[in-house]
């Protein structure tokens, strides 16, 4: 086996040597399927438990062009809506099934004191950038607002839960028109 050592010299040839060394002996991990599933069950799930359910609503007023705006966005569950993630996204868990509420954003905007958008943000919006899995088992998840050059922007995520599988998605509307673009 080589070895690469960088040194600090201005000649090129100078700059890389390679020297032999002893192949240290391998390490060998053993984990017992049970212990990798008890490692997620007690770890992964509940951290992932606890931000999914935590429902937030963040709500800011300010003045743009002369025009005062409130705008409100809640990140909610539905109990009426259940999603069941199949076994093949959660055989890193050692789970046959896993059940989640649906999840959604409102977003209300005031101008001048008076309604001027209101809509609620659920997968079903998303549907043009999803494939068949995240339509079936996708929640929406980590809602975030930002207002900028006079749009109201919500971007999350429509994940699959406990799985790496998902897609970022926006909804941006015009503050001037009311005018909504999904992205």
């Amino acid at each position: 086996m080589a070895v690469f050592i960088v040194s600090c010299t201005s000649r090129v040839q100078d700059r890389i040597q390679m020297r032999d060394s002893v192949t240290p002996a391998p390490v060998h991990f053993s984990f017992e399927r049970d212990s990798l599933d008890e490692v997620y069950s007690n770890n992964i799930i509940p951290e992932f438990e606890a931000s999914y359910k935590h429902t937030f609503t963040i709500d800011t007023s300010f003045e743009f062009k002369d025009t005062a705006f409130f705008i409100r966005m809640e990140y909610l569950l539905d109990s009426t809506a259940k999603v069941v993630v199949p076994k093949k996204y959660l055989q890193l868990y050692g789970l046959e099934e896993y059940v989640v509420y649906a999840s959604y954003c409102n977003l209300t905007i005031e101008k001048n004191g008076a309604p001027f958008f209101q809509k609620r943000m659920d997968k079903r919006m998303f549907y043009d950038a999803l494939d068949v899995p995240k339509k079936a088992y996708a929640v929406i998840y980590a809602p975030h607002m930002s207002i900028d050059a006079g749009k109201a922007t919500v971007c999350c995520s429509v994940s699959i839960p406990l799985t790496d599988i998902g897609e970022g998605v926006c909804v941006e509307v015009d503050l001037r028109n009311g005018e909504m673009e999904v992205r």
